[in-house]
């Protein structure tokens, strides 16, 4: 009988011969095959394509700031019905309003509190003639203008305009000055030059007791 002393040296030259290595006490278990070597290393996480704002399209509509009623469609696409009683439309090259003017009762807060006065005036009618009042504001290089043919009356009288200074076409901007009475040998395009003229012609503003909606 063997020693069980030999008989485990025995069993160990067996397994080295058949090449095995002798394990030591402070060896580990051997790592799976999914475990890293060395120092751990994080990778960032993959952005899902929902993340990713999409590029800016042609398509959509630009940002337009809250207008007064009833101005919302100024600055937007011009729309192909139009009752020239109720609302008149001046489109840019780009289909776009550049400007627009509805009767005076169907404008709110006109000109917005946003916007600076440059030119008042009120008239003192003569017997048989209706008080009319005309108002223009800046705000930036946007024009608004309130123009009140008869103050007195049940419904009142007038027309409210809007426009952006910058989009006007030359045609545009006659129309305005016509409907302001404003003289064609004067010719406003910025805002700086509206603030000249309300300086150098007020006699000539308002003075139309009944002007075309421009």
């Amino acid at each position: 009988m063997i020693p069980q002393r030999v008989a485990t040296s025995l069993t160990l030259l067996a397994f080295v011969a058949c090449g095995g290595t002798t394990p030591r006490g402070d060896d580990a278990p051997t790592p799976s095959a999914t475990a890293s070597v060395g120092p751990t290393v994080l990778v960032p996480p993959v952005a899902s394509a929902t993340t990713v704002a999409p590029p800016p399209s042609a398509s959509v509509t630009p940002h337009r700031p809250i207008l007064p009623t009833p101005f919302e469609a100024f600055g937007g696409p011009c729309p192909a019905d139009v009752d020239p009683g109720q609302t008149s439309f001046m489109c840019d090259a780009e289909g776009r309003v550049a400007g627009m003017a509805v009767p005076v009762d169907h404008a709110h807060d006109v000109p917005p509190a946003s916007a600076e006065e440059i030119f008042t005036m009120h008239t003192e009618p003569a017997p048989g003639e209706h008080q009319r009042n005309v108002k223009i504001a800046l705000e930036g290089e946007r024009i608004w203008v309130r123009y009140v043919t008869c103050t007195q009356c049940r419904r009142v009288l007038g027309w409210a305009f809007v426009g952006d200074l910058q989009r006007l076409t030359k045609a545009h901007r006659r129309r305005l000055q016509r409907a302001l009475s404003i003289p064609v040998f004067d010719e406003p395009v910025t805002a700086a030059d509206w603030r000249g003229t309300v300086t150098r012609l007020p006699q000539f503003i308002g003075a139309e007791p009944n002007p075309p909606m421009p």
